[in-house]
């Protein structure tokens, strides 16, 4: 009789649609893949434009930051999105994303507080507190304007190179439709 002395069990606390032990990313040769497996009430959806190799490695950056697992970033290619959210490729291309679990939509610097907030400990939103004070909003918005024009010199290889990104998932379209709707009714 053969003797078994590991039996390979999934993670209790780790659904098994997470493609990683971190249920965030999965490595494609030398990339890491973005997951779009899940989108928790409580977690911030970030859409970047996963053509731009500076964005797709801050997003792979921010992916491997998230510690609390505050964030879902998807990637704007990815099939039925934008339709879900109702912007346009063009302003994907223009700026970064943040869907607030209110519904509330963040743009540009603002999307990029929002992440940096959601990566810090405690949950202290700083850099929206920060983002309020006279004259560093615009000062934000301009750096980050300029950047995003120039984002082609910054380097770094797109996701979307290795491949298109898998469709929307089903719980994730009526999580980001449940937060339109909420946001519709109570003002986000």
């Amino acid at each position: 009789m053969a003797r078994v002395t590991s039996i390979h069990l999934p993670h209790p606390r780790r659904p098994a649609a997470f493609p990683s032990a971190r249920g965030r990313s999965a490595k494609v040769g030398h990339r890491t893949r973005i997951a779009t497996a899940a989108l928790r009430p409580d977690q911030s959806a970030l859409l970047f434009d996963g053509t731009c190799g500076l964005c797709s490695r801050l997003a792979e950056w921010a992916t491997r930051a998230d510690w609390r697992r505050k964030m879902v970033l998807l990637p704007s290619q990815t099939p039925g999105l934008l339709d879900v959210v109702g912007l346009t490729p063009a302003d994907i291309d223009a700026a970064a994303w943040a869907i607030t679990p209110t519904g509330a939509f963040r743009r540009g610097a603002g999307a990029v507080f929002t992440a940096l907030d959601l990566l810090l400990p405690g949950g202290f939103p700083l850099f929206y507190a920060l983002s309020r004070l006279p004259g560093l909003r615009s000062v934000a918005d301009t750096v980050y304007a300029w950047v995003s024009a120039h984002r082609g010199r910054f380097g770094g290889t797109p996701i979307c190179t290795a491949g298109r990104p898998d469709p929307l998932d089903d719980a994730v379209r009526w999580e980001l439709e449940r937060r339109l709707e909420r946001a519709a009714v109570f003002g986000a």
